[in-house]
């Protein structure tokens, strides 16, 4: 359960996460300089973590992992003893 006043969980919860969006979807702001009110398919575009999570679980979004969160560094992260 994440610590609603833990600075640690705040920020990775607003870390950017790319996605693409599988469906047109109409109602959303995501850019505020823009005057459109809707996303299209197939758009790449940086959400906060929390909402690129929830996007994903509605299978909305393709979420893609970070650059620095490579294959080697997922085989280093099991063998940390600190972990």
């Amino acid at each position: 359960m994440v610590g609603y006043y833990d600075i640690d969980d705040i920020i990775t919860e607003e870390e950017p996460v790319s996605v693409i969006f599988q469906e047109a979807v109409n109602g959303v702001g995501i850019d505020p300089s823009s005057e459109q009110n809707y996303v299209e398919q197939v758009s790449k575009v940086e959400l906060p973590f929390w909402l690129a999570s929830e996007l994903r679980r509605r299978n909305v979004v393709v979420a893609h992992a970070p650059g620095c969160f490579n294959q080697k560094t997922r085989v280093e992260l099991p063998v940390d003893p600190a972990l």
